[in-house]
Parts: C-alpha cells; structure tokens; sequence
C-alpha cells in the first residue's frame, strides 16, 4: 500500500512539470498570434492611413511597386511583336470564376497575342485532401472554348498511356514535403503534360504561319540545344498560366524578359511564367529536364527533395541561368466549392509582407464574392481568424475557412 502511494507521489510530481510546460506553450501561442494580429494591423494602416480602400486605391499602389529583378534590362513593351498566351491545367468554375479575370487582367493587357490552351477531358476535379478538396467536383471541359478555339485535350486514359512508366519510376522519388504518396505527385506529373501539350499546340501553330509565309528553314520538328526552342519561332515573347486560378491583377508579359510571382516561394512560384520565347520554352519543357535533375540536383537524403514541383523548377531554371524578376502579380486558386483561396499571395514573398493587404481584397473578389459570413471587416478577420481560428486549424493540420472567399450561395 505504501509503495503505491510512493508511486502516485511521484507520477504526480513528474507531472506537475510536463503540466506547467504544456501551460505555459499554450500561453505562449495565443499571445504570438495577438501580438501578429497587432503588428499585422497596424502595418496595414500605417502603410494607408486608413481601413477602408477602394479598387482605384489600390490600383495606384499596385502598379507603383517596383518589381524585385535581377535581370538588368527586361524587354521594352512593344505589342507589335508576335506573342502567345498558353494556357493548362483544369477549368475548375471557369465560366464564372477564371475566365472573366483572364479576359479582364492577362488578355485585355495583351490584346494581340494569340491564345492557346491544353486541359483535360474529364467530368470530375480529382480528389485531394490536402488541397482540402476531399470529394470530387463536377468540371465541365468544353468551357475551354470560351477562351479560344486553339484548344487540344488529353483524357486521363492518353495521359497513362504516355506516362505511366514515367510515373511508375518517378513515385520512388517523390518528396516526402506532400505526405503520402502520390496524389499531388501525379498531379504534378499532369500539369507538366498539360504545359507540354499546349506548348506543342503553338509551335504546331507556328509551322504552320511560317510555312504559309514561307519562312521556315530546316527540320522544324526537332529541338535544338536550347530546351524547345526550334531552328524557325515566330513568336517572340510567351505568356503560361494556369487556367484554375482567378487572377485579380492586370499582366503585361513584355514588362520582363522573364517573371514569375513574388508569392508562395518554395523556393519559386510554379503557376505562371513569361517573357522571351527562349526563357519560356526552359520553363515549360519539365519532362526534358528530368534525367540532369535525377544526376545533379535531387537529394533525399540531406535536403529531402525529390520530386518537388517548386524546387525542381528552381533546379531547371539555375542549371540553364535565367535571370527572371520576381513580378508582384497576383493568383489566387479556385478550389472546389467553388472557393478562393486568398491567402494565396500573402505567403512567402521576397519582402515577407503580403501583396494584397487583406482590407483591399474585397474590392477585387468576383461580384457576389464575401471572405466569411461572419467576418466581414478586417478587423474581426485579424483578431478572430487568425488568433483564435487559425491556430486551431494548425493544430488539426487543415486549412481554415478563413483563408477562402466564398459566394454565399456556396456556403
């Protein structure tokens, strides 16, 4: 009996301890996330001097950011030099989502650019939990049209077909950064097709206006040493954008010989690119890549990555020396629901500090759009969403309700 309680005394002294510590790391965390909300909000009125801004506000502070480069002289805007705007990936809410922004920021800015596009013909968006999208959603593919009738598609039959040995080899590799294998691996796996696809589609365009001018020389089908980059090119600079991302800033692809965002930096932004035809072609010709990535550039064991989509970018994009600017468009992510995931460009950027202070994305949400039922002002959102909902949401491993945009019919 004695030693029983011997045993409970001392149970219960070495826990004492472990409670004070779990105490005091609780404590810990709620005040971090105050004192973020504090210094969050106050940086954004400082920065404006007030909590309430209009889209022509914005606008103004938008395109009076310098872009952060380390390229030395970006191309001279000039419309008059044959360009390309390709577009891949899924058309996830296109008609009502993607499309109006891509017509409004990337083609009104581009007027004279011919269209591309590559998807897939499928009926459902895949699932993926860690996109937080665990059910399929219904996609309808011929929304594609809308955008252009340059368009040419792979089902998910053809893209097995062409891959599966690929994926097969590949999946030994992938990084362990994603969890468990290989949803969001094979999905990497189809963006890279689905740029392949449209790239393709242009240059098959391209042979056939320079034939038609009679302008091509040599054997136009191979590829020189230059990644894609054929022995006769028409266009001159080229524009890539994923087509399931609503984009609320306006892109001029002749404002740099090569860009990319200046948010979500693993350690570079893999959903969009442009600038000169040459640079283009490296950025878009992944699967041309693999074999010097395998040999030179992927470590499992000090860094841990394999088959990561941003740091297999960032390898290509060293090996072959492009000197890009980090521009500060915007992307945020249509996921399924529909949602906008807008906490797209506050994370990772050059300067840590958001691109799109939160007071300012109201004005630039699609009509019928709100951030949250419940939190419709700064404010709230910053002492509730991220205080109190965000950490919990940490805790869980999921991503909150707060960082998406919703239509309240959706919710």
């Amino acid at each position: 009996m004695v030693s029983t309680v011997r045993r409970r005394r001392k149970i219960s002294s070495c826990s004492l301890p472990i409670l004070i510590l779990v105490v005091y790391v609780s404590i810990f965390c709620v005040l971090s996330a105050w004192l973020y909300t504090i210094i969050t909000w106050n940086y954004y009125v400082q920065e404006d001097g007030s909590n309430t801004h209009n889209l022509e506000n914005f606008q103004e502070r938008f395109d009076g950011r310098n872009s952060k480069s380390n390229n030395d002289h970006p191309s001279p805007r000039n419309h008059k030099k044959p360009c390309a705007l390709l577009f891949f990936g899924l058309v996830k809410d296109f008609e009502t989502l993607a499309y109006p922004s891509i017509r409004q920021n990337i083609i009104a800015n581009n007027p004279k650019c011919d269209i591309f596009l590559h998807t897939y013909n499928i009926t459902f968006t895949p699932v993926n939990p860690r996109n937080n999208e665990p059910h399929p959603f219904p996609i309808n593919a011929s929304q594609a049209y809308l955008l252009t009738n340059n368009v040419t598609m792979d089902t998910e039959e053809s893209f097995l077909t062409a891959n599966s040995a690929f994926l097969n080899h590949s999946r030994k590799f992938t990084t362990d950064k994603w969890g468990s294998c290989c949803q969001s691996h094979d999905n990497m796996i189809r963006q890279w097709f689905s740029i392949k696809g449209v790239w393709d589609l242009m240059e098959d365009h391209e042979r056939k206006a320079l034939a038609r001018k009679g302008t091509v020389g040599g054997d136009n089908d191979q590829p020189n040493h230059n990644m894609g980059q054929t022995q006769t090119t028409y266009y001159d600079q080229v524009g890539l954008f994923r087509l399931d991302l609503y984009y609320p800033t306006p892109i001029d692809i002749f404002e740099s010989n090569a860009s990319m965002p200046d948010f979500a930096l693993f350690p570079v932004n893999d959903r969009l690119f442009y600038g000169l035809r040459t640079y283009a072609s490296i950025w878009a010709h992944r699967l041309a890549f693999v074999d010097i990535f395998e040999t030179q550039y992927m470590n499992l064991v000090e860094n841990r990555q394999g088959y990561h989509s941003e740091y297999f970018l960032h390898s290509l994009l060293q090996h072959y020396h492009i000197p890009y600017t980090l521009s500060n468009t915007c992307a945020w992510r249509i996921r399924n629901g529909p949602r906008l995931q807008i906490t797209d460009c506050d994370k990772l950027t050059s300067q840590q500090q958001p691109l799109i202070p939160y007071q300012d994305i109201p004005s630039l949400l699609p009509a019928g759009y709100i951030l949250n039922d419940k939190m419709t002002s700064p404010q709230t959102y910053l002492s509730i969403c991220d205080m109190g909902k965000r950490l919990k949401c940490w805790l869980r491993g999921v991503q909150c309700d707060c960082d998406y945009a919703y239509h309240p019919s959706n919710l």
